[in-house]
């Protein structure tokens, strides 16, 4: 019946949500990236630093996509847009630089750009962070992505 798809449906986006909140790949990348980024950093070439930041990201992700086939698992990334880009509905260049280098590496990306370009209050006012709405929107993306053929 379609309300038993939709309780479904809210059962999974509410797993996703618990999930994302505390993925410890998110945070390991991340420490990854701060190690490295004090290390090599320019201030003067901010282009630059983007690079190195991607090359380090894209290094580590690499490392991670191997264990994952040496373990027959299957690994999909993806990047959540910039606040302020999307608030102001800019381009986000680092987004789509992101998509493009995880497609040239052959990774699986979930471009979860369009799911957030038309909703408001997604991010919490004083910081970067995903609002519970947030986090609905992005396991929407994520389960039409993992859902479809």
């Amino acid at each position: 019946s379609p309300q038993k798809d939709m309780n479904k449906k809210r059962e999974i986006i509410d797993f996703f949500k618990k999930q994302l909140k505390k993925s410890y790949l998110i945070r390991y990348l991340k420490k990854i990236q701060k190690s490295y980024f004090y290390q090599k950093v320019s201030w003067t070439n901010p282009t630059e630093t983007f690079l190195r930041q991607n090359s380090i990201t894209v290094e580590a992700l690499i490392k991670i996509k191997e264990i994952c086939e040496i373990k027959n698992i299957e690994l999909s990334i993806f990047m959540i847009p910039d606040k302020k880009k999307l608030i102001n509905k800019e381009n986000d260049f680092h987004y789509n630089e992101f998509k493009n280098i995880m497609k040239n590496n052959n990774f699986n990306f979930i471009d979860v750009l369009p799911y957030f370009k038309f909703h408001n209050n997604l991010f919490f006012r004083k910081d970067i962070h995903l609002t519970e709405k947030g986090h609905e929107v992005l396991s929407e993306a994520l389960i039409n992505y993992l859902t479809s053929d």
